[in-house]
């Protein structure tokens, strides 16, 4: 039987109330302010599955053409309403309890570093 003392018993506790706090702000439907249409029919706002929206725009070339802040034409794609990109990284070493984590958020269409955060 593990006994634990009340400093690990604290922070079991601290930690057990930011998971439910963490839990009560999830959001688990789609709420999405921005759409992505090929160039064609972007009045249609079809949202095509990235994998093929990837290949597409590969083979269309992968340049940015843009009118305003958050709208673009990338490769075969119309993207409108699109402010910011993020991107998180989350890496375990081998004894499973430290980690890095890192967040970056980016400009849209510059793709330019907005924010970035790292942690141990």
């Amino acid at each position: 039987m593990v006994h634990l003392n009340k400093l690990e018993v604290d922070m079991r506790s601290r930690w057990s109330a930011e998971q439910e706090r963490l839990a009560a702000r999830r959001v688990d439907r789609d709420e999405l302010d921005f759409t992505v249409a090929p160039a064609s029919a972007a009045a249609t706002c079809a949202r095509p599955p990235a994998a093929i929206m990837a290949a597409e725009t590969a083979a269309a070339g992968s340049a940015v053409h843009s009118d305003l802040p958050g709208d673009a034409t990338v490769g075969v794609y119309e993207i409108r309403g699109l402010e910011r990109l993020a991107g998180v990284d989350l890496s375990f070493f081998p004894d499973n309890r430290h980690a890095v984590a890192a967040v970056v958020v980016l400009s849209f269409p510059s793709l330019e570093a907005a924010s970035s955060r790292g942690a141990l």
